[in-house]
C-alpha cells in the first residue's frame, strides 16, 4: 500500500562506480583510481524501498565519473527503477565529465529521460586542473562530449569549478558558456573536502572581485542563466522584506548510497571522508534496511543534530542566514572538524562573496 509522508528526502544520490578517469588537482574523492561497482542488487534494494512511497524522486548518479561503469552496467542499475519512472515517479540526472560521451551514451541518455550535467572549468587555459592520470588536458574530449550532447539534441547544465586557473578572467569565462550552448550554469568555488584539504586555495578578496566582475559582465549580456547571480539577486531584491523565507528548511536529508549500499546524509561529500570518519558518519545500509527508515531515524544521528545545532547559531549570528540558510554540512566538517561551527572558506566565498560582489555590482551602476 502506498504511503504519503515526509520522508526526508526527494533527491537520491547513488554512486554506480567509485572510478573516475580523470584526476583533477582539487578533487576530493580518494579511491578514484579504484575500479569499484554497484551492485545492482543495491539498485533493486533502493527501487523496492521507494516503491511504496507517493512521491517523485530524483535520482542523480554521481561518482566517481558514473559513465565508467559503462553502458551495460548502468543500464541494469537503471532499470531497476524502469517501472517507477515509467509511472513518473522518478526521474534520472547525471553529472559527468563529459569525456567519454558517445551516440551510444546518447541513446542510453534519452531512452531513460536522463537531464544532464557537465563538469567543465571553462576553456583550455582555465579548464588546466581538470587531467586526466597521465597529466594530459581533457579539455578536447570534454568538448568532444559535449558537441555529441548537442548533435544529438541533447540538453545540458554546467558546473565550473573556479579556481587560481580561472578567477583572475571572468570575463573569459563567461565568454566561453555564453557560447557553449549550456541550459544555465552553476559555480563552485574550489573548496576543501575529503581528499583534498590542503590545497593553492583563492582568497576571499579575489573571488569578491570575481563575483561582481562576473556580474558586471553578465549584465552588459545577460543570455546565459548563472545559478548563483539569479539567487543573489533574488534575495536581494526580497530583503528585508522576505527575511524569514530562509532558502532551506534541512528537512530534505539528501541520502547519498554508495557503492556497496552504505548511506550517509545531508552531503554526498561526506561520502569522501577517510575509513574512521565514515564509519561515524554511516546511518544504515540498504540491503537490510529501507531507505526510507534509513533517513528518518537519520533525523536522531549525531551528525545531523550536530548540524542543526550549528544551523541556529548561524541563525543568531550571521547577517546572510535568510540567504545561505546555515550553510552546508559537509564543508563544516571537512574545513572544521565539526558540524555545530558556523564560519567556513565556503561561507565567504560561495554564499557572502556572491551578495557583496553582486551588490557592489548593483551599486556601480
Amino acid at each position: 500500500m502506498e504511503q504519503t509522508l515526509d520522508t526526508g528526502f526527494t533527491h537520491i544520490v547513488l554512486q554506480p562506480t567509485s572510478r573516475c578517469n580523470l584526476n583533477c588537482q582539487y578533487c576530493y574523492l580518494s579511491e578514484r583510481d579504484k575500479n569499484n561497482h554497484m551492485d545492482v542488487s543495491v539498485a533493486q534494494s533502493i527501487a523496492r524501498s521507494i516503491s511504496h512511497i507517493n512521491q517523485m524522486t530524483q535520482i542523480l548518479w554521481h561518482g566517481g565519473e558514473p559513465l565508467t561503469a559503462g553502458v551495460s552496467r548502468l543500464t541494469k542499475l537503471v532499470e531497476a527503477f524502469e517501472s517507477l519512472r515509467e509511472q513518473r515517479r522518478v526521474r534520472h540526472s547525471l553529472q559527468t565529465n563529459g569525456t567519454v560521451i558517445s551516440d551510444k551514451w546518447c541513446k542510453f541518455l534519452k531512452h531513460y529521460g536522463f537531464t544532464v550535467g557537465v563538469s567543465i572549468d571553462g576553456n583550455a587555459k582555465q579548464n588546466r586542473r581538470r587531467v586526466d592520470w597521465r597529466g594530459r588536458s581533457s579539455f578536447n574530449a570534454a568538448m568532444r562530449g559535449i558537441e555529441t550532447l548537442r548533435k544529438n539534441g541533447i540538453p545540458f547544465r554546467i558546473i565550473a569549478v573556479v579556481s587560481v586557473a580561472n578567477v583572475d578572467d571572468p570575463g573569459e569565462f563567461y565568454e566561453f558558456f555564453k557560447n557553449l550552448g549550456c541550459e544555465s550554469l552553476a559555480i563552485n568555488i574550489e573548496e576543501q573536502e575529503g581528499f583534498y584539504r590542503e590545497g593553492d586555495l583563492v582568497t576571499t578578496k579575489k573571488v569578491e572581485v570575481f563575483w561582481r566582475n562576473l556580474y558586471e559582465v553578465w549584465l552588459k549580456d545577460p543570455v546565459l542563466n548563472i545559478l548563483e547571480i539569479d539567487r543573489a539577486l533574488s534575495w536581494i531584491q526580497s530583503y528585508p522584506e522576505d527575511e524569514t523565507a530562509v532558502r532551506t528548511t534541512r528537512s530534505n536529508l539528501w541520502p547519498t548510497v554508495a557503492i556497496n549500499g552504505d548511506v550517509v546524509v545531508m552531503a554526498p561529500e561526506l561520502m569522501s571522508a577517510g575509513p574512521e570518519e565514515l564509519h561515524k558518519l554511516t546511518v544504515g545500509n540498504v540491503i537490510s534496511t529501507s531507505l526510507p527508515q534509513i533517513v528518518q531515524s537519520a533525523r536522531r544521528a549525531w551528525y545531523v543534530q550536530e548540524f542543526r545545532k550549528g544551523i541556529h547559531m548561524c541563525a543568531e549570528e550571521c547577517p546572510y542566514f535568510s540567504y545561505c540558510g546555515g550553510g552546508h554540512a559537509s564543508n563544516k566538517f571537512f574545513e572544521k572538524g565539526r558540524f555545530d561551527v558556523t564560519d567556513t572558506n565556503h561561507c565567504r566565498n560561495h554564499e557572502i562573496a556572491v551578495i557583496n560582489g553582486v551588490l557592489a555590482g548593483v551599486e556601480s551602476l
